[in-house]
């Protein structure tokens, strides 16, 4: 895994990006088949962001990744990788076959949404990886969602495209989900459904940031986001007890899918849909829920 700092976008190094002379843009191009042909060479600051200058660095595994089990084994949405055989890839990920309180579910329209999360976040810096299941924002400490009465810490966010819940037997092209956690590793997320519409302004600051492939961390620098924007306004979700909706499947986290749908643009959807056109797992069994 490689880690990228990028600068805050300004005009001046945009201009610089770009030289007009031919001397400039051949010393560039020089500079940049070296650096291709390096064994630890990353992609051009184009590529990376369009609009950035990078240092590149080894990175640390991300706390905020699955746990090591599950990146020693391979799994994946389709085929003898996906959901259907997760349960018998890894000891690890049993619960994925048998557990009894699975997530996602198709939450049933006798259900009712409920104002019972409280939310206290604030302005945050963010960092964002390419995981290689989906890309994940995960955002500096100080951020909290209190439910039924316990306070957990704002973590990291991801996607998922169909989106993995259903409201009575409906579907959004994406989902979003806010992974919580307490101080003693108890979790609770809250799934936010996304449809096209309007463009998501919030939502575009960190496009601007996404990865270009797998297994890179961009760290932007100056770079800021308000975590409360990329939520409905008004926060009434159905709650219930679930499960992780990747391997290894835990159980016993604290789920929250929101009433309300936000939107993004078309274009912001095919941008995450052309790095993940399926990410989701299907809908599991409701049991006594």
């Amino acid at each position: 895994e490689e880690e990228v700092v990028v600068a805050k976008p300004s005009k001046k190094k945009e201009v610089a990006a770009h030289p007009s002379s031919k001397s400039a843009r051949m010393k560039l191009a020089a500079k940049a088949a070296e650096l291709e042909e390096a064994e630890e060479s990353e992609d051009t600051p184009e590529q990376a962001h369009p609009k950035a200058s990078k240092v590149q660095s080894k990175a640390k595994e991300s706390k905020e990744h699955a746990p090591a089990a599950a990146h020693a084994v391979h799994w994946d949405y389709t085929g003898k990788l996906g959901p259907k055989y997760w349960g018998r890839l890894s000891p690890d990920f049993e619960l994925c076959d048998s557990g009894t309180q699975q997530s996602p579910i198709n939450i049933p329209d006798t259900w009712e949404a409920k104002e019972t999360v409280k939310l206290d976040y604030r302005t945050s810096t963010f960092e964002v990886i390419d995981n290689g299941h989906t890309v994940q924002y995960s955002v500096a400490p100080g951020n909290f969602a209190t439910i039924a009465g316990k306070k957990y810490e704002l973590k990291q966010f991801h996607f998922h495209t169909p989106s993995e819940h259903l409201v009575s037997g409906r579907s959004t092209i994406l989902e979003v989900h806010f992974v919580h956690a307490t101080a003693k590793g108890e979790l609770a997320v809250i799934g936010v459904m996304i449809k096209a519409g309007a463009e998501h302004a919030e939502f575009a600051k960190l496009w601007d940031y996404m990865p270009y492939k797998s297994g890179v961390t961009i760290k932007p620098k100056g770079v800021s986001f308000d975590p409360r924007a990329l939520l409905p306004g008004k926060l009434a979700v159905y709650n219930y007890p679930g499960s992780l909706t990747t391997p290894p499947c835990s159980e016993k986290v604290n789920w929250n899918v929101s009433r309300d749908i936000i939107t993004m643009s078309q274009e912001q959807i095919n941008r995450f849909r052309k790095k993940y056109p399926m990410d989701a797992r299907p809908v599991q069994e409701l049991g006594d829920r």
